[in-house]
């Protein structure tokens, strides 16, 4: 009988190392799942960031053509003028920041919008420069 009651200990001990030893490997799965999921979050976050960040890029670099413009006509100052078309002919930020949603493979509708952006920005682009020529 005193056999028995140690084989059951034993037994006992075997199932708790089991179970014990399952946990563990489900903990340390579980763990590593949430660390991939938690590092896939974190770099849709930076990409999102990064996206916002082309599009305020987007506004500032037509304000400042805008801007350019604008002071131009109003003080004839030649540098303005030069700075214009210095960003259109030859920095190009518009064209640089298509290329790098492009790249990031931003949403398809968001790129056309700001594709539709720059078009605009350089069919008026023209329309100032005939004015210039006048």
């Amino acid at each position: 009988m005193h056999n028995k009651k140690t084989l059951k200990q034993s037994t006992i001990a075997f199932a708790s190392g089991g179970i014990i030893l399952f946990l563990s490997v489900m903990l340390t799965v579980f763990s590593l799942k949430v660390v991939k999921y938690y590092n896939k979050a974190a770099f849709t976050r930076e990409r999102q960031l990064e996206l916002i960040r082309l599009g305020n890029d987007l506004a500032d670099a037509s304000e400042f053509l805008t801007n350019e413009i604008r002071e131009y006509v109003q003080t004839g100052d030649r540098t303005n003028y030069d700075n214009y078309l210095k960003e259109v002919n030859e920095v190009k930020t518009m064209e640089n920041i298509i290329n790098k949603l492009k790249e990031l493979g931003g949403p398809e509708d968001e790129l056309e919008y700001a594709k539709q952006a720059v078009r605009s920005s350089e069919a008026l682009t023209e329309i100032e420069k005939k004015q210039w020529r006048q």
